[in-house]
């Protein structure tokens, strides 16, 4: 008897997680489903016109970013960085994520529904474009926009005319502008150390 009543309950257990595994899977994919249309359904009208209308970077700025990707292990990986661990250039898939959280609005900054509209996006521009726009958008802090905004007020120079140690510190502070601040004390130690790693 006791055996019998055992394997019942047994047999009630499986059946039971069986069932709940499946509810499980049934509620996954209509959230799948649901985010997906939604994301879909997201004009992205506004980004994709203010990509098309940002003013390129010049050579030494792109130039720099590449040299600093081949020496990808000291860029640390904060917040969804711009920079990946494997080889080639920076990824388009990064950035484009980085687009939707910061200038995005709602559930789409998350989850799913941003990995979608990352991809819309990687889509229809390049890794530059996509670059670019992230870094002449990015808050460089002291209500300063963007690179060429940046240039001047932390060194005074126009963008274009910055040596390789300048434009590397601008494209450190993507990654944490506090942490690399070039005119902070307590950043300034930082900063050298990884300008020194990278050859600058």
């Amino acid at each position: 008897m006791i055996k019998k009543v055992i394997n019942f309950t047994a047999k009630v257990i499986l059946v039971s997680s069986i069932l709940i595994s499946l509810l499980f899977f049934f509620c996954g994919y209509k959230y799948v489903e649901y985010h997906l249309k939604k994301s879909l359904s997201t004009p992205l009208h506004h980004i994709e016109s203010d990509i098309h209308k940002t003013k390129p970077l010049p050579d030494n700025i792109l130039d720099t970013f590449n040299e600093m990707y081949k020496t990808k292990h000291v860029i640390s990986y904060i917040n969804e960085s711009l920079f990946e661990n494997r080889s080639g250039k920076y990824m388009s898939e990064e950035t484009s994520q980085l687009i939707i959280v910061h200038y995005s609005s709602g559930q789409n900054r998350y989850g799913f529904p941003k990995l979608v509209l990352a991809h819309q996006l990687e889509q229809q521009f390049s890794d530059d474009q996509l670059l670019v726009f992230y870094a002449s958008n990015f808050d460089f802090l002291n209500n300063n926009t963007g690179f060429y905004s940046a240039s001047l007020h932390y060194f005074d120079k126009k963008l274009e005319d910055l040596n390789k140690r300048e434009a590397a510190t601008l494209i450190l502070m993507l990654d944490n502008p506090r942490m690399y601040h070039p005119h902070r004390a307590s950043a300034l130690e930082r900063l050298n150390q990884r300008l020194e790693l990278l050859g600058y």
